[in-house]
């Protein structure tokens, strides 16, 4: 007899615990995504380019090869290639990020720096350099300057 106020016992204490778990809620962590950042400013003398402050993103390295057909291969043009491709390979290494590009200016200065914000459309970034103190007036080659930049692998 001592089983059937035992059996109910557990009956109503499961009926109890199965209640709750409706009033139960639980919210974890936000995902964290990885800052953006302006890693390097790379150089190339005659390089061309044309500014364009929307960053390209890097999904691999096909699209590293589309981006830098911009500059030929000429000389400043090749050398700037190499510079490009040399920062996709040190920065691909996490994979909560990208690695992507934008020309930031071409002209006789290199900007000091540049800072990166989101761009009005998800997963797209602007690339804004920072004002040359000292401008040069005139030079005998054109500088192009290409930020490297590292933004958080998209959520979806």
């Amino acid at each position: 007899m001592r089983t059937l106020p035992a059996a109910l016992a557990l009956a109503a204490a499961a009926t109890v615990l199965a209640g709750c778990g409706d009033n139960v809620s639980w919210e974890g962590d936000p995902v964290e995504r990885a800052d953006p950042e302006v890693v390097e400013i790379v150089t190339g003398s005659a390089a061309g380019g044309s500014v364009e402050e929307m960053v390209t993103v890097f999904r691999g390295p096909k699209d590293l090869d589309r981006y830098v057909e911009q500059f030929g291969t000429e000389l400043g043009e090749s050398t700037i290639r190499f510079e490009i491709g040399t920062a996709y390979r040190r920065y691909d290494e996490d994979p909560d990020t990208h690695v992507g590009a934008a020309v930031i200016s071409v002209g006789c200065d290199v900007p000091p720096s540049a800072t990166i914000t989101e761009g009005e459309q998800d997963d797209t970034w602007l690339v804004h350099p920072a004002k040359v103190k000292d401008p040069v007036e005139a030079c005998a080659v054109a500088i192009t300057a290409v930020a490297i930049v590292t933004v958080p692998v998209p959520l979806s």
